[in-house]
């Protein structure tokens, strides 16, 4: 992955969150592995059918902020989890 400043590494996040109803909130938090530390916010709302997560996310770095959409969809057939443990190289 290239990042910001041209370096390419690994990131480590840890996710946490919740919900209540048909809204989502959750953040994923990088650790500083790979020289990246900072927090994610994400809140959404899942579809009627529960196979889909849509809303907006939003990086707050001293003044800035950024945000953006997302939209996540849950493959066919893949059941649902409360609680999991990911390790993903981004």
């Amino acid at each position: 992955m290239n990042l910001p400043g041209g370096t390419t590494s690994e990131a480590n996040a840890h996710i946490a969150g919740s919900q209540h109803d048909s809204t989502v909130s959750f953040v994923k938090s990088y650790d500083g592995a790979g020289g990246h530390s900072h927090d994610v916010h994400y809140t959404g709302t899942v579809s009627a059918t529960r196979d889909e997560i849509e809303g907006q996310w939003l990086i707050r770095q001293g003044w800035h902020r950024f945000t953006g959409r997302f939209l996540m969809i849950r493959p066919r057939g893949q059941t649902e989890q409360t609680e999991t443990h990911i390790a993903e190289t981004v």
